[in-house]
């Protein structure tokens, strides 16, 4: 990985994707740029920054079934680290996702959407890991910090696809994460008649550095699960129980 590096801050020639799932799409949108022998400063930012993640996993091995680092996710260090120090936050998220539980209505399931949107604070990418130790709750008690909020048209959406299958889209692991796992807890709470399913869409493999996997689901479970904090593994048993009945479905496919 740090041949990765040394091209970067040398600014050398970028070269084709060889191992990841989807290098025949991935080089199809560098082709541009490879053709006319574009370095690692041509390339424009998102372009740029999801050709080094690539990069970096190849590098690693992650991968190749022969490399000592192949299916490691080589961010996990830094993605559990930082739930960790974050536990204050997710303990509060998880009392409110509790004290809500099982009621059909507009105020509680608007305090759980807040908390998923506010739980972006923990991205590591914003904030450093020692940030995390240091956020506020992140539930502001009103909406006027957000320029669009569509919380009422959503739970009209819901009432109106009952018994629904909810889609979650999450992103960072760690707090933001828990948010999201708060949201999904509480839909599951109002019954199969209202919420038939939760499907929690994963990165299918790591990215970004704290985008969410299925590997940080398993990991935050037993986490939580092991947890003498009041609530924490019910939080988290309820979670595996829905997992095991198929009201909550995770994972994560296609090209990232």
């Amino acid at each position: 990985m740090s041949l990765v590096g040394v091209e970067m801050r040398n600014n050398e020639l970028i070269s084709q994707l060889n191992a990841c799932p989807h290098s025949l799409l991935w080089n199809d949108c560098l082709k541009p740029f490879l053709e006319r022998g574009a370095r690692w400063a041509e390339l424009p930012w998102y372009v740029g920054e999801t050709y080094v993640y690539h990069r970096l996993l190849e590098a690693s091995g992650f991968w190749d079934p022969s490399s000592p680092g192949y299916n490691i996710d080589i961010f996990a260090p830094e993605k559990q680290e930082s739930l960790t120090l974050s536990l204050p936050q997710v303990y509060s998220r998880i009392q409110t996702c509790l004290s809500v539980s099982g009621q059909h209505n507009f105020k509680s399931f608007s305090t759980l959407v807040r908390m998923s949107l506010w739980g972006n604070q923990g991205d590591n990418s914003l904030f450093t890991i020692q940030d995390m130790s240091h956020l506020g709750s992140g539930l502001p008690s009103s909406g006027v910090e957000l320029l669009v909020d569509d919380a009422n048209l959503a739970w009209e959406r819901l009432l109106a696809s009952a018994p629904a299958k909810v889609h979650l889209i999450t992103d960072n692991a760690g707090l933001e994460f828990v948010s999201d796992l708060a949201l999904a807890h509480y839909l599951l709470s109002l019954g199969p008649d209202h919420v038939a399913v939760v499907q929690l869409h994963l990165k299918p493999y790591p990215f970004f550095v704290s985008d969410a996997t299925s590997t940080d689901l398993d990991h935050t479970l037993a986490l939580l699960s092991a947890d003498a904090t009041p609530g924490a593994a019910q939080f988290a048993q309820d979670l595996r129980r829905a997992l095991s009945e198929g009201r909550l479905v995770a994972g994560g496919t296609g090209a990232v």
